[in-house]
């Protein structure tokens, strides 16, 4: 079936639409493609979003600025293993020969049309997520800790501050 000839707005149309609303710096990379900076609690992330050539999908991969070595990189996988369960949308991506660590959400909208909303939702869920996860990606590459540990003091100060929200609105 050929995706591109029905009469949605195209996905590429819509996520630089969004990025024009919402004053979001870019590049077109290609017509398939737009690279964005965005500056996280833990690190600077370069985010690639992309309209898949051939299908309705938009793709977001944000990249973390680490390469890491190969000798940890059988506890990092671990470590973005222990991380991507429980994750409902998206998930934490290791790449074994080089190193790169990055983190990628993506939709489906065969049938649909892509919102300036779901984009909003992606992009949100995207570096929110990856930037959660690097301080424990720091603990294991820069602080020794395993990949047990790290995940338990994510999830602890991710725990603490869900519980100080709660009381806050109470």
């Amino acid at each position: 079936m050929d995706w591109s000839s029905n009469q949605q707005p195209s996905i590429m149309g819509v996520i630089t639409q969004y990025c024009e609303e919402d004053g979001i710096k870019y590049r077109q990379a290609d017509e398939r493609t737009l690279l964005a900076g965005f500056q996280g609690k833990n690190f600077s992330y370069q985010l690639i979003a992309r309209e898949r050539e051939g299908h309705p999908q938009a793709i977001f991969v944000s990249l973390a600025p680490v390469k890491v070595p190969p000798e940890l990189r059988a506890l990092v996988a671990e470590y973005l293993c222990r991380a991507n369960f429980g994750l409902i949308l998206g998930n934490c991506e290791l790449d074994f020969e080089t190193g790169e660590v990055r983190y990628k959400t993506s939709v489906d909208v065969g049938g649909g049309a892509l919102t300036t909303a779901m984009v909003k939702m992606l992009l949100h869920v995207n570096l929110s997520t990856i930037d959660k996860y690097a301080k424990g990606l720091i603990g294991v590459l820069y602080r020794g800790l395993t990949p047990a540990q790290a995940i338990a003091e994510v999830e602890e100060v991710c725990a603490t501050a869900k519980l100080a929200a709660q009381a806050a609105m109470n």
